[in-house]
């Protein structure tokens, strides 16, 4: 089944007015955005809702037919009242894949507004399973391997997006579906960011991360504890190397069939990958290939000048070294 998470600089007198700035700024190109994307525009009485895929306290994923096309999909939508930056964000979200065109990553369809305003996007629907599943399922090692071609596809697909300057931030296994085809693809761009821009917006009143380590985090520190890089641990800004960390410790979950850093607690969690190396380092097995050991611990590297530069380096890499 497919489960997808609910997932301009300041510079004036007053320091107390640039998180403002940021945000206004973050709001006005998101709606520039989301005018000028070539996204279609859906009327939701086009749209008949078949059954829930998924739901969590932010917001919910339905399986829906669209009269018009005259295929299944799936749509997405927040509970609202949304404040300006929630659906800027949620804007964003959808904009950012769009403008990519990979099978490795979810192609959106379409955008609209209910009735009462809330905005909600459609996405291709994808019947497959969540690697995390996955890896779960797999109880040992050699059952595990030939989850090592998914990874490498994970790679080569956010590569494509560092080619356009975007990164996702929140790569983890519960955001690569595996599809009954066999396709990984990426879902829930929710933490995504194009380069390009420099107004990235803070959260309202964020909160200290707290709660499971494997919850994404907003605010100040983004992304998902377990998979999350030094530099994101730390608040820190992100760019495709950190995504390479994020696919990196995905491979070594993989390789070892538990998570990079332990803990339920998010906040010891982000202590833990602030402090050094996942200790999941430790559990690779010596009948690994030095080789694919050796592309594990670069991708893991603490320094970003360390590790890969980009998605594709990454891929190329693991290719060859997987089944």
């Amino acid at each position: 089944m497919m489960e997808a998470g609910v997932t301009g600089r300041g510079s004036g007198e007053d320091t107390q007015h640039s998180g403002r700035g940021r945000r206004s700024s973050f709001i006005r190109r998101a709606r520039e955005c989301s005018e000028s994307a070539m996204l279609r525009q859906l009327d939701p009485e086009e749209l008949m809702i078949v059954g829930r895929i998924a739901e969590s306290d932010e917001g919910r994923v339905v399986h829906a037919y669209d009269t018009r096309a005259r295929r299944h999909v799936a749509l997405k939508q927040l509970f609202g009242p949304l404040s300006p930056i929630t659906e800027a964000r949620f804007l964003r979200e959808a904009h950012l894949p769009a403008r990519l065109s990979h099978p490795g990553i979810v192609e959106i369809l379409g955008v609209g507004r209910w009735p009462g305003g809330d905005p909600f996007y459609v996405m291709e629907l994808i019947h497959g399973i969540e690697l995390s599943q996955l890896v779960a399922q797999a109880r040992l090692l050699r059952e595990r391997l030939p989850l090592l071609r998914h990874v490498c596809a994970c790679a080569e697909a956010i590569g494509s997006a560092h080619r356009r300057r975007i990164i996702h931030r929140d790569l983890k296994p519960e955001n690569v579906l595996i599809s009954d085809r066999g396709q990984p693809v990426i879902i829930d761009w929710g933490l995504a960011k194009d380069l390009a821009e420099d107004d990235e917006p803070v959260a309202d009143d964020a909160p200290p991360p707290s709660g499971h380590s494997g919850r994404t985090l907003a605010g100040h520190i983004v992304g998902t504890p377990s998979f999350m890089s030094p530099e994101q641990a730390r608040g820190e800004a992100a760019d495709p190397r950190s995504d390479v960390y994020a696919v990196g410790a995905i491979l070594l979950h993989v390789l070892t069939g538990v998570l990079p850093y332990p803990g339920d607690d998010a906040r010891q969690v982000v202590d833990q990958v602030i402090a050094g190396p996942p200790p999941a380092l430790g559990l690779l097995s010596s009948s690994l290939r030095p080789e694919l050991v050796a592309v594990v611990e670069r991708a893991l590297a603490r320094a970003p000048d360390e590790r890969y530069p980009d998605g594709d380096a990454l891929a190329e890499a693991l290719q060859g070294l997987t089944l």
